[in-house]
């Protein structure tokens, strides 16, 4: 019995390290690694530098901001046994003594805030989508919601048929049921893949009219790095 165990592992052991179940080597993208394949990328705005009068108030603010926290910070360090009540008790105090610099550092918070906003640059213009294909789209995503009511009505119907079947009933209702999940599952990959394709812009090479492949490119020793389970094992 321990030798027939030992063979089998051994067998199994040899079966899952041979190059068999390796990943299968990836093709390299079409049109090689030369930098014209490469996708352009949307250049990022410039910042635009602020203004002398809202540095110095950001410098005033934090300065404030300091002030005050180490003051709080000293006199909760004076207290022997310090307490949530005590704590609490103290910083209203603070607050009510400190009320006239906390409101100056309120107005001076806005005032910075109405600075940054203007000084930010502008957002470039988003693309606009056809109608075209938003029709499409629209009409995708609906065949979409559809699919996904019909697999959750199947999967309900599904366990209330269970529920009275024999077992041989169970074993013909759950080889339909996998075979209409499959097929309805491929249908969702398809719609999904067609909507990328008709929300993606076609991205063209020095004027040529040629799709650029941005799939990511496999690794240097091209294999693909999705399976890390180890070969050698």
């Amino acid at each position: 019995m321990k030798k027939t165990t030992f063979i089998l592992l051994l067998s199994a052991f040899i079966g899952w390290s041979s190059p068999a179940f390796s990943q299968p080597t990836l093709p390299p993208p079409p049109g090689g690694d030369s930098d014209a394949t490469a996708p352009e990328r949307p250049e990022r705005p410039a910042r635009t530098e602020l203004t002398s009068d809202l540095k110095d108030k950001l410098s005033s603010y934090k300065e404030e901001h300091d002030s005050l926290r180490n003051e709080l910070k000293a006199l909760i360090k004076e207290l022997k046994k310090p307490t949530r009540e005590k704590i609490r008790e103290i910083t209203k105090k603070f607050e009510a003594d400190n009320l006239t610099r906390l409101q100056a550092q309120k107005e001076l918070a806005r005032e910075i805030k109405t600075g940054l906003k203007e000084a930010r640059p502008e957002r470039p213009a988003k693309p606009q989508i056809s109608t075209e294909i938003k029709t499409k789209v629209e009409l995708l995503r609906k065949q979409h919601g559809e699919i996904n009511k019909a697999v959750a009505e199947s999967t309900k119907e599904l366990k209330t048929q269970l529920q009275t079947a024999t077992r041989e009933q169970r074993k013909e209702l759950l080889d339909a049921f996998r075979e209409d999940q499959q097929k309805l599952h491929q249908d969702l990959k398809n719609i999904q893949r067609q909507i990328r394709e008709a929300l993606q812009p076609t991205i063209t090479a020095s004027g040529t009219g040629v799709r650029i492949n941005t799939r990511r490119p496999p690794s240097r020793d091209g294999v693909a790095t999705g399976d890390r389970r180890q070969s050698d094992r």
